[in-house]
């Protein structure tokens, strides 16, 4: 007797119901799916990572260290936010693509009705921004039998145009029901993204981003709105290439990158692994996917963002962003001798930006003949030998001489060189309901704790705060602010940053404000410093740029930078008929 041959819809069922159990890699490199056959470890490991799979052999790669800051995420589940902060042109978008389909087939949709609406969005910017995934996606649905039985919808109807009005709808083949790939522009609140239950999120140029702080249409409000409707399993992929070191993007790779946990993991990859590799995507099997020796030559800055994946400083940027975040990461010395510090203040009105004073002063290390020089540790005996002979700290040392009897500094010397140091901070703005006598009691309170004696601000209100400050037996200082000095007091402070000399402590309003600290030329040839975005009017970089003012000025205790006290100017005039050296006092 022949056996029955299965039915056409049945078979069909046997075949989708394999789908949820195909790796999001396999999906990722396979011929039959999205076809990325050359993969590169970076790709292969991001797709494990992603889902929570072990990497194997990949976590030993350089590349994929590189990727991960050095540790390898190592979870029992798949993390719940992916930061994926890469290079130009290494196949973000289409990587995006195949996990939106893979999210489609293994997001748990056990806890809702066929009536519920469930959706998967594509942010961006602008509706336009979202093309590359869509179309990313699109394809491949259309063109490979393996994908197009999991449309709902008749393929000859679906065109990019119709998805961006109308999106995408594909079938879950374990459970039959529908997810909707739906793509919208960043609104405000999130609201596009509410009344629904949300299987993924995917937001495309992410690093180009407001927070909060700087306008309402922002994606910290977007991610806020859609976190708690996301269904077990999903994910939430926030990706772009670096841009300006400051705002959500810039501020998460900072603080988790190389400290993955499940419910963030940043991935950050430069275009290094895929240089001279041509994409699986194109047609011409010899085409380089990066030119950037070109690149480099031509532009430093995109050569930065777009090939290293580096967040750049821009054009504008005073302090360099590395400078800053090593301000925040300074060790401590065992030994060292403080100067008497001094309050910094911007006493603003209380208007729209914040009434700020910070105390800091010099910090000069204590060192020995060690410190300084390269010597050799003798013990408790004296050996013969060249070189002067000192007592160090475990026992006697002798400091070792070059060939011309000169001692020999070490290499790190530089290390010890005294510091700025910024000891608190305090501010308030018109929310806090302070009034003028209790601020400059505050501060009052403050400089006693530290020993101050000096109040120094630019003058404002100096009539009345100046007797206030008095009461607080503090000597009122103004430093009237001028064009020119505030370019050489902000030359100074960058000068400090650049030489790792700045010690900072933790404060986020300081340290946004440094981030978005701005020069723009003027058109009579001067520099205007603004602070780009973000709350208030940054009083409190502005405190520190006065600290950097009056230590040029030589107002700040024990400071190895001031200025001279009388200053050599030369005449402007020429009159041989007088003596100069004849002139009576």
């Amino acid at each position: 007797m022949p056996l029955k041959q299965p039915s056409a819809t049945k078979t069909r069922t046997m075949k989708t119901s394999l789908a949820s159990k195909i790796s999001l890699e396999t999906y990722f490199t396979n011929p039959a799916f999205f076809g990325v056959e050359s993969a590169v470890p970076v790709q292969r490991a991001k797709c494990r990572i992603v889902t929570g799979e072990p990497l194997g052999a990949l976590a030993l790669e350089p590349s994929v260290l590189e990727m991960c800051g050095g540790k390898v995420p190592d979870f029992p589940e798949r993390p719940r936010e992916v930061l994926d902060i890469s290079a130009i042109r290494i196949g973000k978008s289409l990587f995006a693509a195949c996990l939106i389909f893979w999210l489609t087939q293994n997001v748990d949709l056990s806890g809702t009705r066929d009536s519920d609406i469930v959706r998967i969005f594509v942010v961006a910017l602008k509706i336009g921004g979202t093309e590359a995934v869509l179309k990313h996606l699109m394809e491949p649905m259309l063109h490979k039998p393996a994908l197009r039985s999991l449309l709902v919808d008749d393929p000859k109807d679906i065109s990019l145009g119709s998805i961006k009005t109308s999106g995408l709808r594909i079938r879950q083949a374990s459970s039959g029901k529908i997810i909707e790939v739906i793509p919208i522009p960043l609104d405000r609140a999130g609201g596009s993204a509410v009344s629904v239950y949300c299987a993924g999120v995917v937001v495309d140029e992410y690093p180009r981003m407001i927070g909060a702080e700087d306008g309402v249409r922002n994606v910290e409000h977007f991610h806020e709105a859609v976190l708690g409707r996301l269904l077990p399993g999903a994910v939430f992929l926030a990706t772009g290439s670096p841009w300006q070191p400051y705002g959500p993007a810039y501020d998460n790779t900072v603080k988790f990158f190389g400290k993955p946990s499940e419910d963030l993991v940043v991935l950050r990859t430069s275009a290094k692994p895929f240089v001279g590799i041509a994409p699986a995507w194109t047609k011409k099997p010899k085409a380089k996917l990066w030119p950037h020796e070109q690149l480099e030559r031509r532009s430093p800055l995109a050569y930065k963002t777009d090939f290293l994946a580096e967040f750049a400083d821009g054009e504008e940027a005073v302090f360099p962003a590395q400078a800053i975040e090593d301000a925040w990461k300074h060790e401590r010395a065992e030994k060292a001798s403080y100067g008497r510090p001094a309050i910094f203040a911007d006493p603003s009105a209380l208007r729209h930006d914040y009434w700020a004073a910070m105390v800091g002063g010099w910090v000069h290390p204590i060192a020995g003949p060690e410190d300084i020089y390269e010597t050799e540790f003798l013990g408790p005996e004296i050996k013969p030998g060249r070189g002067q002979v000192l007592p160090g700290r475990g026992g006697w040392i002798r400091i070792l001489e070059d060939k011309h009897g000169n001692p020999i500094p070490r290499r790190d010397g530089k290390g010890l060189r005294p510091w700025f140091e910024v000891y608190d901070i305090v501010s308030w703005n018109k929310a806090s309901g302070a009034r003028g006598l209790d601020l400059v009691r505050a501060v009052g309170t403050l400089g006693r704790r530290y020993g101050c004696a000096d109040f120094i601000w630019d003058g404002y209100e100096g009539l009345m705060l100046g007797d206030l400050v008095r009461r607080e037996d503090l000597r009122p200082v103004i430093l009237p602010w001028q064009n020119a000095r505030k370019t050489e007091a902000v030359d100074h402070l960058r000068t400090l940053f650049v030489e790792r000399r700045v010690h900072l402590p933790q404060h986020d309003m300081l340290k946004q404000e440094l981030q978005r600290f701005r020069a723009r030329a003027t058109p009579g040839g001067a520099f205007q410093y603004v602070v780009a975005g973000g709350s208030g009017h940054g009083d409190h970089a502005s405190c520190l740029t006065l600290a950097s003012r009056a230590d040029l000025d030589g107002y700040v205790d024990r400071s190895p930078t001031k200025g001279a006290s009388i200053r050599h100017e030369v005449p402007d005039w020429d009159d041989s008929s007088e003596n100069l050296y004849d002139v009576q006092y």
